[in-house]
């Protein structure tokens, strides 16, 4: 009787969680900025646009998600958003959290299959002349440790684009 007691105690806590996980609001506001603000200190884009950082070489791991800037010739910032648009509208459970190509700011929400756990990915395409300077973040929403999902969906976006 203890025994069941207790695994039915496990099992509705098990359930409590996943609903907190799937139901909890989403404050768009607090996900929906510029990445170069959150992005560490260390990879020098403090100062995006006074002195503008070289590439990534692809998706740059950080805690609880990655990073990228790309510098992207020929088109415009717009054209890059529309086209990362349909990348991530492409990936399943992936939805539009804010913004839209032509205000040059956009953020998904992905959930992972199971759980529902979130992750916010944020871009921004800035024009720079004849190149968009292109950056992009992901960050989970619990936890420090995204076991390296948001590098490997930053990276396979990237190469969609």
């Amino acid at each position: 009787m203890i025994l069941r007691a207790s695994l039915a105690a496990i099992a509705l806590t098990i359930v409590a969680a996943m609903a907190f996980v799937r139901l909890a609001p989403v404050d768009a506001a607090k996900w929906h900025v510029r990445p170069h603000s959150i992005v560490p200190e260390a990879a020098g884009w403090r100062s995006l646009t006074l002195n503008p950082p070289a590439a990534t070489p692809g998706a740059v791991p950080m805690p609880g998600g990655a990073y990228a800037l790309e510098i992207i010739g020929g088109t415009v910032a717009s054209e890059v958003l529309r086209r990362l648009d349909a990348i991530a509208r492409a990936t399943p459970r992936t939805t539009v959290l804010a913004g839209t190509p032509e205000s040059g700011l956009m953020t998904w929400e992905t959930r992972s299959l199971l759980w529902g756990f979130p992750d916010y990915i944020t871009a921004e395409a800035l024009q720079d002349g004849l190149f968009v300077r292109f950056s992009l973040v992901a960050r989970s929403r619990f936890g420090d440790n995204d076991l390296g999902v948001n590098a490997k969906r930053l990276s396979y976006w990237l190469l969609q684009l």
